[in-house]
């Protein structure tokens, strides 16, 4: 118990410590910077919620939404996959905080920005825009719609098969190249 203990603190110290500076960085200079900040806000996010639990880590969340937000703004293309997955992250947070009505506008964001992702390149987009299915599903579950969490979780259900099916091929592309 001691050493998990110890190494949670170690996480956390790390990733209070990057989000700091980073945060110097972003503030020297934002262009450069300013998307390992918002990495660093959402890694101490996901660190604070899996050791205090999703209250903790809503400011880190919401901070990193924001500045993925102004990412995707000015670079779509690049920015637009982890502006998709923070949005999907912070949805989950408020979902699992029973504030589904918060956590509705995002997750319907999540989904129709990994719905486009997905539509371009199916194969890396696929997991995020199943997580994203099943996070509005959890919404829609909080909002007492069960018919919506239901068919929402049955499309993301639907769509892993297809990515697992996909990785296993390409496992064995890899091993079958590796071994000729």
């Amino acid at each position: 118990m001691i050493v998990g203990e110890l190494v949670a603190a170690r996480r956390l110290r790390a990733a209070r410590k990057a989000v700091s500076h980073h945060r110097g960085l972003a503030e020297t200079d934002p262009d450069r910077y300013r998307p390992e900040f918002a990495d660093s806000l959402n890694t101490l996010g996901l660190v604070l919620a899996d050791l205090d639990g999703w209250a903790k880590a809503l400011s880190p969340l919401q901070e990193a939404v924001d500045l993925y937000r102004g990412l995707a703004e000015t670079d779509p293309d690049r920015y637009r996959p982890e502006f998709a997955d923070s949005l999907n992250t912070l949805g989950l947070a408020l979902a699992e905080l029973d504030r589904p009505a918060e956590a509705l506008p995002l997750a319907q964001e999540a989904v129709d920005l990994f719905r486009g992702l997905q539509n371009t390149d199916a194969h890396r987009y696929l997991p995020g825009f199943a997580d994203s299915l099943d996070t509005l599903g959890l919404v829609w579950e909080g909002l007492d719609r069960p018919a919506e969490a239901q068919a929402a979780r049955r499309k993301a259900a639907a769509f892993r098969p297809a990515h697992i099916a996909e990785a296993r091929r390409k496992a064995q592309a890899d091993r079958d190249a590796g071994s000729g």
